[in-house]
């Protein structure tokens, strides 16, 4: 679990690997995106997802602190999703972001 305060800048990185007999795809035509969801499914956020490297699978997720304010506290759901020119689709497992109060404002 991933834990993030309300009200700031929310910026990560981190590697997808696709494979295809074994060799690594290059992700470069892929385009990702990713979403934020309460524990009702209700959306919370589209985030910027972008390449950093496609080539190696590096991506990037981000959010300014000006829309991190208005998230709710708690549990949220985050994932990223690729999808091919030839309209393949690929999914993340699931994973969830604590999004706890900002103490100091």
């Amino acid at each position: 679990m991933i834990t993030h305060k309300r009200g700031d800048t929310f910026d990560w990185s981190g590697s997808l690997t696709l494979t295809d007999g074994g060799e690594n795809i290059d992700l470069s035509t892929w385009i990702p995106k990713s979403q934020l969801r309460d524990h009702n499914k209700n959306l919370v956020a589209d985030l910027e997802c972008t390449w950093l490297d496609a080539s190696v699978g590096l991506v990037r997720l981000y959010a300014p602190a000006s829309e991190t304010s208005n998230w709710p506290i708690g549990p949220l759901a985050i994932d990223i999703q690729i999808t091919s020119m030839d309209g393949v689709v690929v999914s993340t497992p699931t994973q969830t972001i604590h999004l706890a109060d900002d103490n100091t404002q």
